[in-house]
C-alpha cells in the first residue's frame, strides 16, 4: 500500500466538506513534522506537499469555520 498522505485519507474515507485541508499537520514522536497543504496539491499537483507518512504518524485536519459547498 502506499502510505502517501492523500493514499492514507482517500483509504480512511476521504475528509468532510469543512475539512481545512490548507492545515493538515502531521506529528512523527509527538513532534511536529510538517502542516501540509493539500489545496497546492489539488489545484497544482504539487506533490511536494503529499508526504510519505510512517507507522505511528498522526495526522489531524481541522474543520473550517463554514462548510465549502460542491457549488463553490
Amino acid at each position: 500500500m502506499d502510505f502517501r498522505l492523500s493514499s492514507v485519507l482517500g483509504a480512511a474515507g476521504g475528509v468532510k466538506l469543512s475539512a481545512d485541508l490548507a492545515n493538515v499537520t502531521v506529528t512523527r514522536d509527538g513532534e511536529l513534522l510538517k502542516t501540509a497543504n493539500l489545496w497546492n496539491l489539488i489545484k497544482s499537483g504539487d506533490s511536494s506537499e503529499d508526504i510519505m507518512l510512517q507507522n505511528g504518524d498522526s495526522v489531524y485536519i481541522p474543520e473550517l469555520p463554514y462548510q465549502v459547498l460542491d457549488d463553490e
